[in-house]
């Protein structure tokens, strides 16, 4: 996203941005399949996405971050735990700004899957 982002010139004076980083954007990684330059671990991951950060936030009053959602059905798998782990840093992140707020997609997928789970448990009993 860093690489893709800096080739662009942004208008300034955006009301509202927002920063989503998608599941491919970091389940490439995952699979070990690299259709774009992805961070090599967690340290670089959050240097790039500082940088995508301030270069958004020098164009917009108020940003929306939002993190990856969910890859599969089954929220405790391996690739789960580590988009969770990339989530709660960009949580982190965005809480050092005031004009910052975050989207926790992951979150709010894995509640909304849980729920139906457990519906239709009940209703096959």
């Amino acid at each position: 996203m860093f690489a893709r982002l800096t080739k662009t010139t942004l208008e300034t004076d955006y009301d509202l941005s927002f920063r989503w980083i998608g599941v491919n954007d970091v389940y490439s990684k995952l699979l070990s399949v690299q259709a774009q330059p992805v961070a090599k671990d967690r340290e670089e991951f959050e240097g790039y996405y500082r940088k995508v950060l301030d270069f958004v936030l020098a164009s917009a009053n108020k940003v929306i971050v939002v993190t990856p959602a969910l890859v599969g059905e089954d929220v405790t798998s391996t690739s789960n735990k580590k988009i969770k782990e990339l989530s709660v840093l960009i949580e982190s992140i965005s809480s050092e700004h005031e004009n910052v707020s975050c989207l926790n997609l992951q979150s709010v997928f894995e509640g909304t899957l849980i729920k139906s789970i457990v519906r239709i448990t009940s209703v096959r009993k």
